[in-house]
């Protein structure tokens, strides 16, 4: 009897230790991370952006903070005011305003967007969401203060696919809700050096919502390499009332 008791302890162990996050989990936080775009939102909420991009020896410095209040229709762009924007300590909100009302007339006309500054860097992450799940694989999960937290890599088999991830996926152990993921590059693409991601997902009545994501790199071509750090928080975020 004893025996048999202690294999079964010994069985439940093994199949926590090898869980995986509940579908629940991974669909919600696909959504969460969409949920505020124009076709799937309508409220307001204001969005406050602060960025330091240098050189990696931190010459060059340019720190910026800017605060938006975003109100929004289901499917229509959405009406932006600039509350307030600064650039190394020195505010420049009209020229935030005047940068705006150009992007917003483009956008009318139908026209490209306008070309983005030269130290500017895009790259594009693949995380273990929606059709690109079955490419991960994740490791053991582990109890932190009433959340679930595993890690995950990509699959051996899938490992020559491009811009895949790795890193950590928690959820809420009761609700299954999505908390936070962290993300680096399993083979980062050329110009990046180093890019860690983190986001965090927050819940406000029926809205799962992409609350804080945080951004922090080096990256670029040659001499014009730049270290970056972003951070962009929602806050004040009201669903319009149906």
């Amino acid at each position: 009897m004893r025996r048999s008791l202690a294999f079964g302890l010994m069985v439940l162990v093994a199949a926590v230790a090898g869980a995986v996050p509940p579908e629940a989990t991974t669909r919600r936080l696909e959504a969460a991370l969409e949920s505020l775009e124009k076709d799937n939102f309508a409220g307001s909420y204001r969005l406050t952006t602060r960025a330091v991009v240098a050189k990696p020896d931190g010459s060059d410095r340019k720190d910026t903070l800017d605060v938006l209040d975003i109100r929004q229709q289901r499917g229509a762009e959405p009406e932006v005011v600039v509350v307030s924007a600064t650039a190394n300590g020195e505010d420049v909100a009209a020229k935030r305003r005047e940068q705006l009302a150009r992007q917003q007339a483009v956008k009318a006309k139908k026209k490209s967007k306008e070309k983005e500054e030269d130290n500017s860097i895009s790259a594009s992450m693949r995380l273990p969401l929606g059709k690109d799940l079955a490419l991960f694989e994740f490791g053991p999960t582990r109890e932190e203060g009433g959340a679930l937290v595993a890690s995950f890599a990509p699959r051996p088999s899938a490992r020559k696919e491009k811009d895949l991830t790795q890193g950590t996926l928690a959820w809420d152990e009761v609700s299954g809700d999505p908390l936070w993921l962290e993300a680096t590059y399993f083979d980062p693409p050329t110009g990046v050096k180093e890019l860690a991601m983190r986001f965090e997902i927050a819940r406000q009545g029926e809205v799962l919502y992409l609350r804080r994501t945080t951004t922090k790199g080096v990256g670029g071509m040659l001499w014009i390499k730049r270290t970056f750090d972003l951070e962009m928080t929602i806050t004040d975020l009201v669903p319009a009332s149906q």
